[in-house]
């Protein structure tokens, strides 16, 4: 069961008050065990008209409470005018059947995070750029515009948030990324990266997940050149093609959140280049350790469209104190219409379910204890395109030979590859590799 409690805190009010929230948060200080002390009679002087008396201080243990929760994140959620023509039944929209076999992984997490690569700009409200890519009012690349039974559906399969600031975040115009932060709200899905208002845009969502907090940030490079009037730069949290100004007020924001957090800090991030399986060492790479010295906790990255590897660091804090990050510098698609039917080129079918599992004893700072992941694949069909988990297959789906060949290389040779940077082997539960941190 999930206990999930949402808290907004404003920038503005905590670059002054910081430090009295700091200072004032109540520190409850484990309880320490009562030594239990006998009195021995034989030490005590005993004359004829003394009673001994023998006195026992029962001991008190103390209890230590301590809380693990998991955090599922998919890749970018897209939807191409194949999705579009499949989900349609001629007289409605539905796009269950996407995820229909990944829900219950999904759900069983304590909290799930996606990339919503699309937009919900409401029918024929866009000037569509290829006739070819459009359906009904709708289009797919290189203009996102999706029904809004979508956000229905992620929130059905079990996702809690999303994040909206990528470089499709105005595919729409301004009027599409407003009505699309309307929809998630109908829905009630969370979503950072894409504002309504500047007090939107100031502030910091922090998630309580069953007593644990996260703060959850998101950015993106740019907006596929797309640009915003200068009062209307809040709309959406972007780097300006990773422009200096722009990257040190996402890493100022990033260590504000980490003050005003007992728990950890979350950052989505739209980065990188199309297709790559390795991070880039000019943008990727640095903005990552940035982002760790800042107080990045988990760092969950999107755009290049296919998988790179996980990565452990830990990270030295001022007073000497350590941590550990960990950082997935892309997840890859979690559904899309992108294919790769023989082989070659960009694995742009194959994504995972990631999972970080939280721990908290006490009052302490929470810390990630797991890390694991389970690969996926995007099988098509006359009838849906489909996220399937390719530990499990569905026995009521028909793979061809090219799906089986696709899936062997999504559990051997891809999941070889996410742990390039990781010492350790994992331990492998029959669903997902798991990588003990602490």
């Amino acid at each position: 069961m999930r206990l999930i409690r949402v808290l907004t805190l404003w920038l503005m009010v905590l670059v002054i008050l910081s430090g009295c929230i700091i200072g004032n948060r109540k520190v409850v200080e484990p309880k320490k065990p009562i030594n239990q002390e006998i009195i021995n009679s034989e030490e005590v002087p005993v004359n004829a008209n003394q009673e001994v008396i023998q006195e026992e201080i029962i001991q008190e243990e103390a209890i230590s409470e301590t809380k693990r929760v998991s955090l599922l994140s998919v890749g970018d959620i897209m939807m191409h005018v194949y999705q579009l023509r499949r989900g349609y039944d001629g007289a409605s929209y539905d796009f269950s059947d996407a995820f229909k076999y990944v829900s219950p992984i999904i759900q069983a997490g304590d909290f799930a995070v996606g990339n919503l690569e699309t937009t919900f700009g409401g029918v024929g409200t866009q000037k569509v750029k290829n006739e070819k890519t459009a359906f009904r009012g709708y289009s797919g690349y290189p203009t996102f515009n999706t029904p809004d039974v979508l956000a229905q559906n992620i929130k059905d399969a079990g996702f809690d948030l999303v994040s909206t600031a990528n470089n499709h975040s105005l595919d729409t115009g301004v009027k599409g990324l407003l009505r699309t932060l309307e929809v998630l709200d109908q829905n009630q899905i969370e979503h950072i990266g894409t504002y309504a208002s500047k007090e939107d845009e100031g502030s910091i969502k922090i998630i309580d997940i069953d007593g644990i907090e996260f703060a959850m940030i998101s950015y993106t490079y740019g907006m596929n050149g797309f640009t915003l009037k200068e009062d209307e730069d809040y709309m959406v949290n972007h780097l300006d093609m990773y422009d200096e100004t722009y990257v040190n007020e996402m890493l100022e924001k990033v260590s504000l959140a980490k003050k005003t957090t007992n728990g950890l800090v979350v950052v989505m991030l739209h980065y990188g280049n199309e297709y790559k399986a390795l991070p880039d060492e000019n943008y990727q790479k640095p903005i990552v350790n940035q982002l760790f010295e800042a107080g990045a906790d988990i760092i969950l990255g999107g755009h290049p469209h296919v998988l790179q590897p996980m990565a452990l660091k830990e990270i030295v804090e001022e007073d000497g104190s350590t941590r550990v990050g960990v950082v997935i510098y892309s997840l890859g698609n979690f559904i899309s219409s992108q294919r790769n039917v023989d082989g070659k080129g960009p694995h742009k079918d194959i994504g995972l379910i990631f999972e970080v599992v939280v721990g908290q004893v006490d009052d302490q700072r929470p810390e990630i204890v797991e890390v694991a992941y389970t690969p996926t694949y995007t099988h098509w069909s006359q009838k849906a395109i489909s996220v399937i988990p390719t530990f499990d297959i569905p026995k009521d789906l028909a793979l061809a030979g090219t799906d089986q060949q696709r899936i062997a290389y999504a559990n051997t040779i891809m999941m070889d590859h996410m742990k390039h940077y990781m010492e350790d082997e994992p331990t492998f539960d029959g669903l997902f590799y798991r990588f003990q941190v602490k």
